[in-house]
């Protein structure tokens, strides 16, 4: 008797939790599209700087600074920079 008791007590809980994943599924997949389209407009941001900065500084080739062995211009804070005022000016309007 105890044996069925633990049996049906163990298909409930395989139940809830099956009821439960069904629930959050689609949560997790929204939280997942949302976080691919977040990284890709960042991503489009952050090259449009850095091809506005190349454009103005004339730079012809830009590398990650992890490439980069010795020497270059490092241009990570004018980068933000530009990102950080497009976003501000963005939101002002």
């Amino acid at each position: 008797q105890k044996a069925q008791e633990a049996k049906k007590s163990d298909a409930e809980l395989q139940m809830m939790a099956e009821k439960i994943k069904m629930e959050i599924e689609p949560e997790a997949k929204k939280l997942e599209e949302d976080s691919a389209r977040r990284s890709d407009e960042l991503e489009t941001k952050v090259n449009s700087a850095i091809r506005e900065l190349a454009t103005k500084g004339s730079y012809n080739l830009v590398l990650v600074k992890e490439a980069v062995l010795y020497g270059g211009v490092d241009l990570t804070n004018e980068v933000l920079k530009t990102i950080t005022s497009a976003s501000t000016a963005t939101s002002a309007k």
